[in-house]
This record gives C-alpha cells, structure tokens and sequence, in this order.
C-alpha cells in the first residue's frame, strides 16, 4: 500500500527497524520480501527512544509505523494498522 502509494515520491524514504543483530536482520528481511533498508537497533537504543508501552512488554506494543516530517519532528506513531490515517500522515508530512 505504501509503495503504490508514495513509491517513488520524491523526499519519501522508507525504513524498516529491526531489534537485534544484523547477521539477523538479512535473513528476517528476506524471508519477509523486505527490499527496503534496514536499521539494525543492536544496542536497542532506537527501540528505547521510540518504544509506547501499555505495562506489558511485547512486539504487539511497539509502534509499528513512525511519519517524520521533514523538519525532523515526529508526526504520527500508531500500534494499530489503519491504512487510511498512515497515507494522510504521510501526505501531510511530504506537504511540509
């Protein structure tokens, strides 16, 4: 959805966040079909700065889609898949 929506756009980058080890990065994104790059958080630190928790400790609780503006400003986290407020957010950060 993203790729046929923004593939392409110019000041459009995506990344994906991988926690652990980059030997396990390459085998995680290529089964998965990733193509995009990959940040490998070993040191956890990506994880430590953007983590939402809800009291309990798990992937569900991670933020699965970050928009940074292009000032650099966080613009929209959400935990939940919702296609449509993801391309707004993306819309609106590119129209900055």
């Amino acid at each position: 959805m993203i790729q046929e929506n923004f593939g392409g756009t110019e000041g459009f980058v995506r990344l994906w966040v991988y926690r652990g080890q980059a030997s396990q990065a390459s085998g995680w994104a290529a089964l998965w079909g990733i193509a995009d790059p990959v940040l490998c958080d070993e040191d956890g630190s990506v994880n430590n700065a953007y983590f939402i928790g809800s009291g309990e400790e798990g992937f569900a609780m991670n933020p699965r889609h970050y928009v940074i503006g292009r000032n650099g400003a966080l613009v929209y986290v959400s935990t939940q898949v919702a296609p449509g407020d993801l391309v707004a957010a993306i819309e609106a950060a590119l129209a900055e």
